[in-house]
């Protein structure tokens, strides 16, 4: 642990220049403090939590120009309602905590004051904190900003008693009742597939791009859950190869018939479906995919799984989050696991590429649901 007392915006660059990947909480922000990082930035991941409040864009505290230049420079930005934290973590290998913002006066003409933490413990709370804090946020599009400066400039030009402008960010309410996100996963502890698995082939021989299947009813999934696609693999781990959205299970309706169970022999013990929508699948073999204990669980541990941090906050303090998949078909995940798995997926996404849509339409897509996409 290191006092800042001056010379913070060394640090921060300091911190900067050394690590991949960098998550920024500032409520303001400048644009000569941007086009610095901006400089600094080259290939390496940069998100930034802000606030969207246009109050603070029309007094000049914080710019939207600068959220403009950092978009168009490849930061990915979010902005939050009623945000005062300022935390700069670096590679999850250092994190300031301080009072300064991203602005001229917090990084060269303010008394501010800073902290610079190196110790695991400290960095992976910081580090939980932007993701929870992230999953609220609202995404930045420059569209977003020409609507602002006009609402602003119409502010300004008007006659009458000034008013309270809007503020666009995310609403944090830890109360607030999302989308459930699960892993289901293919395959059996005897019979894990080599990350050399061709992964259209793995749909060819599942189905999976139209529904997952279950040995019971699987009712705890509702409309609109997201569920990311995996299989067992040789190395003793989940390769989440596929992303979509579910439809609630109806009894009846979604059930193997007659007809799959002959022609798909495990359809047999495997019979309910949960059925799929908005499907993204990964291109070709299972290498360079997300992995659900080496990208979630190493990073997140209890916090991983709803039921493991459920048990955690009940004051056991004993997890083995590993074995909270034994003897089970999926895992519902955190808030914080899905928004870590979503950006790992869409890393992948980036590299791999998907599965073409010509391709997976060329594929049995199931029995035709009325009423469903």
């Amino acid at each position: 642990m290191k006092s800042i007392t001056s010379n913070l915006h060394d640090v921060f660059y300091s911190n900067l220049d050394s690590s991949n990947e960098i998550f920024l909480i500032s409520p303001f922000i400048c644009l000569n403090v941007a086009k610095t990082i901006l400089e600094s930035k080259g290939n390496r991941s940069v998100r930034l939590l802000t606030r969207f409040d246009l109050n603070d864009f029309s007094s000049g505290v914080s710019s939207i120009l600068a959220l403009e230049v950092l978009h168009s420079g490849g930061v990915v930005i979010r902005g939050l309602c009623k945000l005062h934290a300022k935390t700069y973590l670096f590679d999850r290998k250092a994190v300031i905590t301080s009072s300064a913002n991203l602005t001229n006066g917090g990084f060269f003409n303010n008394y501010e004051h800073g902290i610079l933490f190196d110790d695991p413990t400290t960095i992976d709370e910081a580090y939980r904190y932007f993701l929870k804090l992230w999953s609220y946020g609202k995404s930045f599009q420059l569209s977003d900003a020409a609507s602002w400066k006009k609402i602003i400039q119409q502010e300004k030009d008007s006659s009458s008693n000034k008013k309270e402008l809007p503020d666009y960010g995310g609403i944090f309410n830890s109360e607030i009742v999302t989308h459930q996100s699960f892993v289901k996963w293919l395959g059996t502890a005897s019979d894990r597939a080599s990350l050399d698995t061709d992964i259209h082939l793995l749909l060819e021989e599942a189905g999976c791009n139209y529904a997952v299947c279950f040995s019971h009813h699987p009712n705890r999934y509702k409309d609109g859950d997201q569920i990311f696609i995996s299989i067992m693999t040789d190395t003793r781990d989940y390769a989440i190869f596929g992303r979509a959205r579910a439809y609630a299970h109806v009894r009846g309706r979604d059930e193997a018939t007659d007809e799959d169970k002959d022609n798909v022999g495990w359809k047999k013990k495997w019979q309910y479906y949960i059925r799929i929508y908005d499907v993204e699948f990964l291109s070709g073999d299972l290498h360079g995919c997300p992995f659900l204990y080496n990208d979630i669980v190493n990073n997140l541990d209890y916090d991983s799984f709803q039921s493991t941090q459920d048990r955690y906050l009940l004051g056991e303090d004993d997890i083995n989050t590993k074995s909270a998949l034994g003897q089970k078909q999926d895992v519902r995940l955190t808030t914080l696991a899905s928004v870590l798995l979503n950006q790992k997926f869409d890393k992948a996404k980036a590299s791999k590429g998907l599965i073409s849509p010509q391709i997976l339409n060329q594929l049995f897509n199931g029995n035709t649901i009325l009423g469903l996409k």
